[in-house]
């Protein structure tokens, strides 16, 4: 039996009432998938991976290639949420600092840090939605950013969107904005 009392909960979807009876602290609990047969899965992969190779010939420049392993552009991940009508949600964004040295020159830095949880959802509403948590996170302190909050908050919800929908569809394959080495002007 389920005690509402202990039990984490999601915050509402949008449009959704609130509750009165939700807790302070939300904390995002996944759901867990029913069992897919394998040959079942190996489809889906299928057809997934025939998507993204139609998409990656098409669309050459959502591609680009880090330590030579290509990657996917955001635009890549926006394609496949519109072409797969996923729902995205923000389910919580929050804001600190923490000290940090910064690489090179030594320098303490009490970095603003940005981190969110993001909700992708496919399908009907019940037994036929799937749904996905992805989160992200930046530092002002990170290599290559531009360190202005906008920069900072928008790298986070970028991050964080990404991994929903690549969680959801992707089997959770990284984006070029998940790596280091990514640094495409005017990318943020």
């Amino acid at each position: 039996m389920v005690n509402p009392e202990t039990t984490p909960t999601l915050p509402p979807r949008n449009g959704d009432a609130p509750s009165s009876s939700a807790p302070a602290l939300v904390i995002p609990v996944p759901r867990i998938p029913r069992i897919v047969p394998v040959a079942q899965l190996v489809g889906l992969m299928g057809e997934y991976k025939k998507l993204q190779d139609a998409i990656d010939n098409a669309r050459p420049d959502l591609l680009i290639t880090i330590d030579n392993r290509p990657y996917r552009k955001k635009s890549y991940w926006a394609l496949i949420a519109r072409a797969m009508n996923i729902q995205l949600d923000l389910v919580s964004e929050e804001r600190f600092r923490m000290e940090s040295v910064l690489p090179g020159t030594g320098e303490v830095l009490n970095a603003r840090v940005v981190q969110t949880v993001y909700r992708a959802t496919i399908g009907d509403e019940g037994a036929t939605e799937l749904s996905s948590l992805g989160d992200g996170a930046c530092s002002e302190d990170e290599p290559r950013l531009n360190r202005t909050y906008h920069n900072i908050r928008s790298r986070a919800h970028t991050r964080g969107w990404i991994r929903a929908v690549s969680n959801l569809v992707a089997f959770g394959e990284p984006s070029a904005e998940d790596h280091s080495g990514y640094n495409e002007p005017g990318a943020y």
